[in-house]
């Protein structure tokens, strides 16, 4: 992939942290593991982005 499309990815999966950490902290969203999940996604992408 080119660096262009994963920092869009990564923007991305960011954005799509943020957003499950908040509806989770305020009670809105029942499946704490989607903030992991959300994580290692981040994580995949920073990995790919330094290799």
């Amino acid at each position: 992939m080119t660096k262009v499309s994963l920092e869009k990815k990564l923007s991305s999966a960011r954005h799509a942290l943020a957003s499950v950490r908040l509806s989770s902290r305020i009670g809105q969203h029942k499946n704490s593991s989607d903030v992991s999940k959300a994580r290692k996604v981040v994580a995949r992408i920073l990995t790919e982005m330094n290799s």
